[in-house]
């Protein structure tokens, strides 16, 4: 069966999210998702949270966690990779900096402030 690594898992949206829609998927049956965050207590909410939509659905999916990236890697079909380099106080400051520009609204993804946070993560 297929192993997925979701990377990031415990950022306050993503996580959730992806793991919710994973579950709709029956082609995922019986595969492995491996929810790994450097946040130890992100990753314990995370964990739990899929556990319980597992437990709930009744679906056939092994939930496994780890803090460890290699390990969540290792032997996966599929990685998917949600992150923030530096936390919020680049974020922040993107924003402050283009909001009192008058040059963009959205500034984690596009615009100046998407290209700093690019450059930040690549």
């Amino acid at each position: 069966m297929l192993k997925i690594a979701l990377i990031g898992v415990g950022s306050y949206v993503f996580g959730k999210d992806m793991i919710s829609d994973l579950l709709l998927y029956p082609d995922f049956e019986g595969s492995t998702l491996t929810l790994m965050d450097v946040d130890q207590a992100r990753l314990d909410l995370a964990t739990a949270y899929a556990r319980k939509l597992v437990e709930q659905q009744g679906a056939h999916l092994r939930i496994e966690s780890t803090t460890d990236r290699r390990e969540a890697v290792d032997g996966a079909d599929y990685v998917i990779i949600s992150i923030r380099s530096g936390d919020w106080p680049p974020f922040l400051k993107d924003r402050e900096i283009t909001m009192k520009r008058g040059v963009e609204i959205q500034s984690d993804a596009m615009g100046v402030g998407g290209v700093f946070s690019a450059l930040r993560h690549i």
